[in-house]
């Protein structure tokens, strides 16, 4: 297994000489201060073990006027929720491809994470994709569940999921992580598609994302992963020189890309930052 002894950088780049790089950081991944490489699961615990944010608000969802705040304890627990119901009662494996068409939310890190727990491949999807974009994507990985805001479903997922090998749609929507009374929730004027999607076609079932997490107990779920070879996010390239391919993210890839901006933003617990980057870019997933 590759250590961080083996990815040094030559530290006689003009980057590093010229007086450009910043006084305070690292010149290699090895020397910033905790890191370690480990499952995206694993790591989410040893950082909360690290730095002691059980029970931090880890999440702060904004709508309008109106913000939700999530701790890390209820998050992992959300995760744990979704990631059980995936293994349990869909069936779905390590290394099975779990799509999540949702805008930056809560809901996007609870499927996320979810998937993380139990090895299965997360892959982000552009939300502005046309319909056969969404068919390429879904194709190419052939994902086996498509995770989607329910107001998406008639703007291209109802025709082209036929087409695909996703056997288990799960619809989500704002409100099902928000905990305010429900005079504030209605005042937000959040649409909803509940009510227009079907149970069940003959091409795939739908288990709203509002009952796995009100319904299912957690279990525990281990999983053999080699953080270093074994894939935890399949991104689609641009597309700028032919049809957008698959490019694979591993757990170290993401891991190290987390301690590599450690210390140039002076990363620290309590520190908020604003996911602006769509979670299923390269770089809003770390920001994931």
């Amino acid at each position: 297994m590759p250590s961080l002894d083996d990815f040094i950088v030559d530290e006689n780049k003009v980057w590093f000489t010229e007086g450009y790089w910043p006084e305070g950081v690292p010149k290699q991944l090895k020397d910033v201060d905790g890191v370690k490489i480990t499952p995206m699961w694993e790591g989410y615990l040893h950082s909360a073990d690290y730095y002691g944010t059980w029970d931090n608000d880890i999440c702060v969802f904004v709508y309008q006027s109106y913000m939700e705040r999530v701790k890390l304890k209820t998050l992992v627990e959300y995760a744990k929720k979704f990631g059980t119901f995936l293994s349990e009662n869909l069936g779905v494996k390590q290394g099975d491809v779990v799509a999540i068409d949702v805008p930056n939310s809560i809901n996007f890190v609870v499927a996320y994470m979810g998937c993380q727990y139990i090895g299965a491949i997360a892959q982000g999807i552009n939300m502005t994709y046309k319909a056969m974009e969404l068919l390429h994507s879904l194709k190419m990985t052939d994902a086996k569940v498509f995770v989607m805001m329910d107001m998406l479903y008639i703007a291209g997922p109802k025709d082209v999921l036929p087409q695909t090998s996703v056997k288990h749609v799960i619809p989500t929507n704002f409100v099902d992580f928000l905990t305010a009374d429900q005079e504030v929730i209605e005042g937000l004027g959040i649409p909803s598609a509940k009510g227009k999607i079907p149970d069940e076609t003959e091409d795939y079932k739908v288990h709203w994302m509002e009952d796995i997490i009100k319904n299912t107990e957690p279990k525990e779920i281990k999983v053999d992963i080699d953080p270093w070879t074994t894939p935890a996010v399949y991104l689609m390239t641009g597309g700028t020189t032919g049809l957008p391919k698959v490019a694979m993210l591993s757990h170290a890839n993401l891991v190290a890309n987390i301690y590599m901006i450690k210390d140039w933003v002076n990363l620290s617990p309590g520190m908020i930052t604003i996911g602006s980057i769509p979670f299923f870019h390269s770089f809003g997933m770390v920001n994931a």
